[in-house]
């Protein structure tokens, strides 16, 4: 896969987990703090 579809694939992840989290705050506090993405990505 390209950098560009990686970079867009996280970047639906990111949106998805914004969306069924009320308590996100925002994209880099997902993308740096929360485990479930990490382990997605893994």
């Amino acid at each position: 896969m390209s950098r560009a579809g990686l970079v867009a694939r996280a970047r639906e992840d990111i949106a998805a987990a914004k969306l069924r989290d009320p308590a996100a705050r925002g994209s880099v506090e997902l993308a740096l703090l929360y485990p479930g993405l990490h382990a997605i990505w893994a």
